[in-house]
């Protein structure tokens, strides 16, 4: 626990407006518990939640002072105080946090996997993002891989509901996926999973900057490469899907422009290049993009498979990807609210290296 909790909050329209706030006294009433943040991870993903938190809610989980938001992150924190008899202090649990050293959260449901949170302000949103995962009862986190966890889990279940999304459309008839961002963790996921589909899928393309084009290729799950001023050179006579986790608009653009007809689906996930962000993208040549939001999924593939082996078919494919990404991932440490905020503020810019992994210690 920090020495006096704090917030780091951001301006909702100026996600380079970056503060750290003192933070309301941690006061827990009925059904209530104080959680110490202990660590999580920061990437270009949660700038998409501030990209884009108006639009999907994403502000409503911490509110915060009016014009300003705190981005949620994932990660690991410890019960500091409980009044609830069935969750026990030092406890830990996973979930969605906010970027901040304490946070009060109002318990429902229990069970011994899982906690769910139930603040009026959280009602409406997605479920998946109130669930809180009971460390100790997890199997899918040995000794160690608590930060590849904070780092990849979230993003793969978006990159293995894609991934399963496609599949169930036989890729619209397209032969070619191209993944904007390559280099970031969502695609790469994303990659990993076409790429164990073996024979008879489609060609998986990684768009990326001349900057990262030598680490994607040497990932070894995509079968080719391409730079962004590459762009137009993009032909798939056979048909190609664009998974866009860039949300760039001149890259959209580029894109439709250089495939026309031959696009035969737009997906929008993202938005790492948040500076040229544009949710409503208008007039593009070709087909209309659609956005992907990873809890409908959730909830779709919920129904269809059951809980139980929704989680186990996530589990298995995530454990492998965190395997995985413990070859090629190298974890960078930042402890204190300055050093957080530096690092914000690296990956707002987009200027962190596509092997870093950032995990923040409040």
């Amino acid at each position: 626990m920090a020495a006096e909790p704090y917030d780091i909050v951001v301006g909702r329209n100026d996600l380079t407006n970056v503060r750290v706030v003192p933070a309301s006294p941690m006061q827990i009433g009925a059904d209530q518990v104080h959680v110490s943040i202990e660590s999580y991870a920061l990437t270009a993903n949660n700038i998409t939640y501030g990209v884009v938190g108006e639009s999907m809610k994403y502000w409503n989980f911490y509110p915060a002072a009016a014009g300003m938001g705190r981005i949620p992150v994932w990660g690991f924190g410890r019960i500091a105080q409980s009044n609830r008899p069935d969750v026990t202090v030092g406890e830990r649990l996973y979930g969605y946090w906010p970027m901040s050293s304490d946070v009060v959260l109002t318990i429902g449901r229990t069970t011994p996997a899982a906690l769910t949170e139930t603040s009026p302000n959280r009602a409406e949103l997605a479920a998946v993002y109130n669930n809180y995962v009971r460390v100790a009862a997890d199997p899918g986190m040995p000794p160690g891989s608590e930060p590849y966890v904070s780092l990849v889990r979230p993003l793969f279940t978006t990159s293995f509901l894609i991934d399963d999304f496609l599949a169930e459309n036989d890729f619209f008839g397209a032969r070619m996926v191209l993944i904007t961002s390559a280099s970031s963790k969502t695609a790469m996921g994303l990659a990993h999973c076409l790429a164990q589909r073996g024979a008879g899928r489609p060609e998986i393309v990684g768009l990326t900057s001349k900057s990262n084009a030598a680490f994607v290729a040497g990932l070894g799950t995509y079968d080719r490469v391409v730079t962004y001023d590459a762009i137009g050179d993009l032909r798939a006579p056979e048909g190609a899907i664009v998974v866009d986790m860039a949300g760039g608009e001149a890259t959209l653009r580029a894109v439709h422009a250089a495939l026309g007809d031959d696009l035969k689906y737009s997906c929008r996930v993202g938005f790492t290049q948040w500076q040229d962000a544009n949710p409503l993208i208008k007039d593009l040549p070709g087909v209309r993009p659609v956005f992907f939001f990873a809890p409908d999924g959730v909830k779709a593939r919920l129904a269809d498979w059951g809980p139980k082996a929704f989680a186990q078919r996530v589990g298995g494919a995530s454990a492998a990807f965190v395997a995985d990404a413990q070859r090629w991932l190298k974890l960078e440490t930042h402890r204190g609210s300055e050093a957080i905020v530096a690092a914000y503020r690296t990956v707002l810019k987009g200027d962190a290296r596509p092997d870093a992994g950032i995990i923040c210690l409040p």
